[in-house]
């Protein structure tokens, strides 16, 4: 990924760069929000998932962290259960 913008509501990622050491037809696109807590540990959550899309697919990725988890097809059929304070 090469470019990354934020107008304070919407995260767009250029994955126009994206390159893959096998032959592959298809890429799965994550992004991640890591943060460090008081003894230093990374803590990462899954915060997109694109679902499977073609390789040659170079439209940007749109990120709302407003709409988490309900940002595209897939993530919209998560079943999220448990204590959560999404």
């Amino acid at each position: 990924m090469n470019k990354i913008q934020s107008n304070g509501e919407l995260i767009q990622v250029s994955a126009k760069d994206f390159s893959c050491k096998f032959p592959s037809d298809h890429k799965l696109e994550l992004l991640y929000y890591n943060n460090i807590n008081r003894n230093g540990e990374v803590l990462s959550s899954l915060v997109y998932n694109s679902g499977l899309r073609v390789m040659s697919d170079d439209t940007d990725i749109v990120y709302s962290p407003l709409t988490l988890y309900k940002n595209t097809d897939i993530e919209k059929q998560y079943s999220i259960a448990g204590d959560s304070n999404v």
